[in-house]
């Protein structure tokens, strides 16, 4: 059966359409900044590599809550199921670097690879009243010159 014209019209309009999670958030007490982190990543066109990355950004997600330092994430996909980006936040650099170096995201990103076409990140730094940043701001960053494509080993 053909394609209804309309859909076959609006489809390539859907690739630029996104949903996100709401900011996750936890009760925090200190420093008036943070800062956020923010991963994209393009998956390679295979059966299975969404939800391969999505199995393991949920894997990530049930642990953040229980890392020192963890402000709150959100996790957002493209309609078409081909690009995500994740949002976190954490109270400071190190915290941010100590759950990067942790198990759980080293194994995340070791499961993650293989569907992964490219992906960057950047960091930046907010105050805590403004958190969570707007999706707009944190795709700015994303475009901007101190994000970074990632290396893979």
């Amino acid at each position: 059966m053909p394609m209804p014209r309309r859909l076959f019209i609006a489809l390539p309009l859907l690739s630029g359409c996104a949903v996100a999670t709401p900011f996750r958030s936890v009760p925090s007490a200190g420093e008036d900044t943070a800062i956020v982190a923010v991963t994209h990543a393009v998956l390679k066109d295979q059966p299975g590599a969404f939800w391969r990355f999505i199995d393991q950004s949920r894997r990530v997600a049930a642990a953040l809550p229980d890392q020192p330092g963890f402000l709150g994430h959100s996790l957002r996909g493209s309609l078409l199921g081909t690009e995500l980006w994740t949002m976190t936040a954490w109270s400071d650099p190190a915290a941010l670097t100590l759950f990067i170096d942790g198990d759980e995201h080293r194994a995340a990103v070791r499961a993650a690879l293989p569907v992964m076409a490219r992906g960057r990140f950047v960091r930046f730094g907010t105050q805590r009243a403004w958190l969570p940043p707007r999706w707009s701001v944190a795709l700015a960053a994303l475009d901007g010159p101190e994000a970074r494509a990632y290396t893979y080993p």
